[in-house]
């Protein structure tokens, strides 16, 4: 199926020892390349080591108000 203006977009951008990720929608496609509006929800995890390989420990879920600037 292919992607469509609009869909939610969940984006994940992992560090050494958090990650976080959002839920935005899709504002427009160009090419390759997909045009989000302002994240609606975020989500901050800690990452724990497990058996040499990195788990995400505990999920915060932020959501954001239409009044944020």
């Amino acid at each position: 199926m292919p992607f469509q203006v609009g869909d939610n977009v969940l984006w994940v951008g992992d560090g050494k020892h958090y990650s976080i990720g959002f839920i935005a929608k899709a504002a427009a496609t160009d090419g390759n390349t997909i045009h989000i509006r302002y994240p609606m929800s975020y989500i901050l995890a800690r990452a724990v080591w497990m058996d040499g390989s990195p788990a995400l420990k505990v999920l915060t879920p932020v959501q954001r108000s239409k009044e944020d600037p």
